[in-house]
């Protein structure tokens, strides 16, 4: 299988991603120029490449139709996908964060088909489920060819079909656009195959795997990554946000967990971080962490803070419960101001109020940092909140504290502060990408 990615160099971070991952969960030959140029002709090397290709991958970024580029004959982008387009190749847009080709009349008419084709979008964190998407659509298109040497004709692209998966924070580098493609094709086209059926817009996306539908009909699920122990968030749906809570809580929307994800049982503690806050003890959660020091541990575990969305899902689960209990008012089941100490606790000291996934303490003893920018409801992933090189705007802090009453800790309430923030109150738990080797 033979794989061609096209991209401007200043997405590199995410197409060099990419390009390792399809080699690994595909086993394919994957082509992104400065490493796969196998010719002293680089000309030469781009259409060898581009002409022996199965699938045409072209990343979709604000860079991609810069107007000042792709409008010239010379641009490698626009001659890449008119090579493409040419050869009749299967092609898929990898959109990061849901960047969609420009409208026809501000395109150069020889690419304006590029518009047509099938996209995914691509946001923030959800990087190895986007791979499982493309993995499995380019088999289904090669599935379909019959063998991968044949080429598909064209199908269409709908917007609200596209499916939401992710990638995990990449940055921007400086520097000039390199080329990536090649020129005209001098070759005959290919014999045309079975066209691929359109995908039509959904109400909801369509999951990967079994989506539930009510809380009980979900058994907790453990397993130990490099010695903490992290509970399966199965895939499923809830209404975010609370009518009848506080401004920030309203204005949400059902929001689509499509992929399962891991989550701490509990909030990091003392000996799992190496060091302690203010209040000692290993089985205390650790806090005094600010928002930085927090999505460090997690990377640095091979796993991520959870998204602000995945954060409330875990917490409430399908049937929306207010606390992560049930939707009772009970000061018993978490850490919160009517604990006589006045400080946190041993992490789990209240299994009572464990969450339908099995997760402790989502309630009390200590704020948990999230992945997301404090924005207003709904929450849309593709609208900066999920930008995890900001390094300046209020992040999300959700599950409240030793220090709260325990209404503070019903699971839709939220909190922001400072990245550079710490506090005795702040802690955090991490998240990891399912996998469906786990």
């Amino acid at each position: 299988m033979n794989i061609f990615i096209s991209y401007r160099r200043k997405t590199w971070p995410f197409t060099h991603r990419l390009a390792e991952k399809l080699r690994a969960r595909l086993g394919a030959k994957v082509f992104v120029d400065t490493d796969s140029i196998d010719d002293d002709d680089f000309d030469t090397s781009i259409l060898k490449h581009l002409r022996g290709s199965d699938i045409f991958v072209l990343v979709v970024s604000e860079y991609t139709f810069d107007p000042e580029r792709i409008h010239r004959e010379s641009d490698w982008v626009r001659r890449e996908i008119r090579e493409a387009l040419s050869l009749d190749l299967p092609i898929v847009l990898a959109m990061i964060d849901g960047y969609a080709p420009p409208p026809l009349d501000q395109l150069p008419a020889d690419i304006q088909q590029i518009t047509t084709k099938q996209g995914i979008e691509f946001y923030p964190v959800y990087f190895d489920a986007g791979i499982e998407k493309l993995a499995t659509f380019i088999r289904e298109v090669l599935r379909q060819t019959g063998r991968p040497s044949q080429h598909l004709r064209r199908w269409a692209w709908v917007a609200g079909a596209a499916v939401l998966v992710g990638l995990v924070a990449w940055g921007i580098t400086a520097g000039n656009f390199l080329p990536t493609n090649g020129g005209d094709a001098t070759e005959t086209m290919r014999p045309p195959t079975t066209e691929l059926p359109i995908i039509a817009p959904t109400t909801s996306p369509t999951p990967s795997y079994q989506m539930i539908e009510h809380n009980k009909d979900w058994t907790p699920r453990s397993q130990e990554f490099n010695g903490v122990i992290m509970m399966l968030v199965p895939a499923g749906s809830f209404q975010m946000g609370n009518e009848q809570g506080q401004p920030n809580e309203k204005g949400g929307e059902r929001e689509y967990i499509e992929q399962p994800f891991w989550l701490d049982r509990t909030e990091v503690t003392n000996a799992q971080f190496g060091s302690s806050g203010k209040f000692p003890g290993d089985n205390r959660p650790r806090d005094s962490v600010n928002w930085f020091q927090a999505s460090q541990h997690c990377e640095n575990r091979g796993a991520r803070l959870p998204t602000e969305v995945e954060w409330e899902y875990a917490a409430r689960g399908p049937d929306g419960l207010i606390y992560p209990w049930g939707n009772g008012f009970t000061t018993t089941k978490s850490i919160n101001s009517a604990n006589p100490d006045n400080q946190t606790a041993d992490v789990g000291s209240k299994p009572d109020g464990v969450s339908w996934v099995g997760a402790l303490d989502m309630s009390g003893n200590l704020w948990e940092w999230v992945s997301t920018i404090y924005q207003p409801y709904p929450y849309n992933p593709s609208d900066g909140r999920e930008n995890a090189i900001d390094r300046f705007s209020e992040r999300v802090l959700r599950g409240a504290s030793w220090g709260n009453p325990v209404t503070d800790g019903r699971a839709s309430f939220r909190f922001k502060d400072r990245p550079s923030n710490s506090s005795f109150y702040f802690g955090f738990r991490c998240a990891r990408d399912w996998s469906p080797a786990d």
